[in-house]
């Protein structure tokens, strides 16, 4: 398989050559170039493409370790008096406490499917 270097030494050697003309020269190292920058394109394909095999490896691992990490950091459930919430209060406070909750959850689920989406 060719590889840039080959590519430079076919360039140095056209470049050489006395009997070509100059645009058959020119002609001959536009399309070796062309060749060149093709052979660095399908290095760097394959380079993403073992990038993004290593990735789906390791991703199914990596998520369950997060989800695990996520599951034991959220601890029990939290209990009204702990939300500020008490007996005496009317169904505005209520209200009010469970829309800043909801905030407050809806954030955490939008950060989570971030670094989901991510993985």
């Amino acid at each position: 398989m060719l590889d840039t270097r080959q590519i430079d030494g076919a360039i140095s050697a056209i470049d050489a050559r006395e009997e070509l003309t100059e645009q058959t020269r020119t002609e001959i190292i536009d399309e070796l170039r062309k060749a060149e920058a093709e052979i660095l394109a399908r290095v760097a394909a394959e380079t993403d493409a073992q990038t993004f095999a290593d990735a789906f490896e390791t991703a199914p691992l990596e998520t369950a370790r997060l989800r695990a990490e996520l599951d034991e950091s959220a601890g029990p459930e939290p209990q009204p008096s702990e939300l500020g919430i008490t007996s005496g209060m009317t169904l505005g406070e209520l209200e009010q406490i469970l829309a800043r909750e909801s905030a407050i959850a809806a954030s955490a689920t939008t950060v989570f499917n971030e670094y989901e989406s991510e993985v």
